[in-house]
């Protein structure tokens, strides 16, 4: 595992929010690049101290397994969006996203934990952003069995509830859980 150093993180300062609250109001790339200085300084710079940072701690408390890259396209995502299949066609995202993750291997293939830095505040979460083919296919199974499985039971009235009605609640992931009543004593 590579482990880098970083100045301990001090915060976030005002000046990297006030760049990406502006660069919500003027997405372009004259903004950009006439702010290049506090995206470079207020906001990658304090990013990088806070990946290490969060990635000590949670190595403490989690597992020594969680795994930090203090870099753009590593624990910080790219400010840059990809507008090339994209109706929406501002350049850059209005947010920092930042990941720390456990294992070996790409953040997007392992668990991970996930903050995203906006001007209003932090949203924090933790999950997997993309499961492997094995791993999804025996937590869901592929869309084609899935229509077929609906098919099925549009044809057949008696056939099982073996998969989940439409109407049951959402669970993580995009599965739906059937709900089971419950009763009180």
């Amino acid at each position: 595992m590579k482990i880098t150093t970083a100045p301990a993180f001090a915060g976030f300062p005002a000046e990297g929010l006030a760049f990406l609250a502006g660069l919500r109001e003027d997405n372009s790339k004259a903004f950009f690049d006439a702010h290049r200085p506090a995206y470079e300084g207020a906001l990658l710079a304090p990013a990088r101290a806070f990946v290490v940072a969060l990635a000590d701690e949670l190595r403490t408390r989690v597992s020594p397994a969680i795994r930090a890259e203090p870099h753009v396209n590593g624990s910080i995502l790219r400010i840059n969006r990809d507008i090339r299949f994209n109706v929406d066609k501002r350049p850059y995202k209005t947010y920092l996203d930042m990941v720390v993750w456990a294992g070996e291997g790409h953040s997007r293939e392992r668990p991970g934990f996930f903050v995203r830095l906006e001007p209003e505040g932090v949203t924090l979460s933790a999950g997997i952003h993309r499961f492997e083919r094995p791993a999804s296919t025996r937590i869901a199974p592929p869309s084609s069995t899935r229509r077929r499985a609906r098919r099925s039971r549009t044809r057949s009235p008696a056939a099982p509830p073996a998969v989940a009605s439409r109407s049951s609640p959402r669970t993580g992931c995009g599965l739906r859980a059937a709900s089971t009543p419950t009763t009180r004593a």
